[in-house]
């Protein structure tokens, strides 16, 4: 299994990926492909932290990463959608997929990355809610699943 940057010619796959995965995720909104593909036509898109596991020829997994307007002078990230295949869900490569966006992130110079989602999940990547720094979240998304590291 390799994790890479997507190309270019994959975001169609990618788009009907992520629709698949969040149909069965502990955490949806419904929406996430879309989120996705408006994230790459957005000023905010960083084509190198948006990954996709690959086993066999096949993505089994997709993250990605955009600039996020941190009302303070903290270069962040946003870190979603995250996805994994059912196939290859509780086995790591969940964490694997947020382990490696941030490392990257870190290397272009972000020092926070954000991410609204499953709490159960992120606290063992290290995130932690963000209410635990004294950041209140403004975007109607309730607390507990906006979480920092």
């Amino acid at each position: 299994m390799v994790i890479r940057q997507i190309f270019k010619e994959e975001t169609s796959t990618v788009y009907s990926f992520i629709k698949y995965a969040f149909m069965s995720a502990y955490t949806s909104v419904g929406t996430e492909h879309d989120y996705a593909s408006s994230l790459r036509k957005s000023d905010k898109y960083i084509p190198t932290l948006e990954l996709v596991a690959e086993d066999g020829g096949r993505i089994v997994g997709h993250i990605m990463a955009t600039k996020f307007d941190f009302p303070f002078d903290v270069p962040s990230v946003i870190i979603g959608p995250v996805c994994v295949d059912d196939s290859y869900r509780n086995k790591g490569l969940g964490r694997s997929l947020v382990d490696v966006v941030c490392e990257k992130a870190k290397e272009l110079g972000y020092s926070a990355a954000f991410v609204a989602g499953e709490p159960k999940f992120f606290s063992k990547v290290g995130f932690k809610p963000s209410t635990d720094f004294g950041l209140k979240n403004s975007d109607g998304i309730e607390d507990q699943f906006v979480q920092c590291k």
